[in-house]
């Protein structure tokens, strides 16, 4: 059976789609589509790699969760591979045996001060496993939280703004009066994130500072616009938007950063794309 990734290409060549088409709506770079397919998943931006293959999978009309799973298992797999490899390596190297002779010899049996240091060193290691345990559930932040209490916790795949200046560019931005998209929005503003999927962002509400968001599928944010409110996502696949109730539809789906800024006097939304420095 052909691996996942050759699949996908066999797929898409059937749909008649070339990568040039899939780079121009997705904005990902040829050299990471051609990745996907190959299977180099090691050269991809670790954040990214199930943002990359999902709007790859939409594009070329597959079964996203199918394709998610099966490359969880093909990175496990290929994690547990290294895995073994590396340790087989540190063992030769310790013990003075070659490759040919790896399969001859069994690695020395713990030495007695080696065991005394273990026997010494396990009592610590479970008074600090409890230690997280404890901080973990004093520090949780509790589930379905309503616009006053976001969730805000420590997230890997937030883009802030020094990383937004030294790894993207501003691809094209836009303005315009809130009245002109529909005369039914009127003061107070309210904004609603709705994320099919998970997603960080940076929220910064009039002079407060900013605030890092964390949200899974389905977990929705409320903002009132008070003067300004800035929100910058680190992707907008799969997020839905809306102002006062009324959708956002004009906001396009992509795997890099996006901000939205909305000004309450006078009413003005602004939104600005941007893609990775080539």
């Amino acid at each position: 059976m052909a691996p996942f990734y050759e699949e996908l290409k066999s797929l898409r060549e059937k749909q008649g789609i070339d990568l040039e088409e899939i780079h121009n709506r997705t904005k990902i770079n040829l050299e990471s589509l051609q990745a996907i397919e190959s299977g180099q998943f090691d050269i991809l931006p670790t954040p990214y790699i199930r943002l990359f293959i999902k709007a790859y999978v939409i594009e070329i009309g597959g079964d996203t969760n199918e394709t998610l799973n099966q490359l969880e298992h093909h990175l496990n797999l290929m994690g547990r591979e290294s895995s073994g490899e590396s340790k087989r390596k540190r063992i030769r190297k310790s013990s003075g045996l070659s490759p040919e002779s790896d399969q001859k010899h069994l690695p020395p049996k713990p030495s007695r001060s080696l065991r005394s240091t273990l026997i010494k060193i396990l009592p610590i290691v479970i008074i600090w496993f409890f230690a997280i345990i404890i901080f973990y559930k004093i520090y949780q932040v509790p589930e379905n939280t309503d616009f006053s209490e976001q969730n805000i916790v420590n997230g890997t795949n937030y883009i802030s703004e020094e990383k937004l200046l030294t790894d993207y560019k501003l691809e094209k931005s836009d303005e315009k009066a809130i009245l002109s998209i529909s005369t039914e929005i009127t003061p107070p503003f309210s904004v609603k994130i709705i994320p099919s999927q998970s997603v960080e962002y940076l929220v910064k509400e009039d002079t407060l500072p900013s605030q890092q968001v964390v949200k899974k599928s389905g977990e929705v944010s409320t903002f009132l616009i008070e003067r300004r409110l800035d929100i910058l996502l680190n992707h907008t696949l799969g997020i839905k938007v809306t102002l006062n109730g009324e959708p956002l539809d004009d906001i396009a789906s992509q795997p890099y950063p996006f901000r939205i800024t909305l000004l309450s006097d006078p009413p003005i939304l602004g939104t600005k794309y941007y893609i990775p420095i080539d």
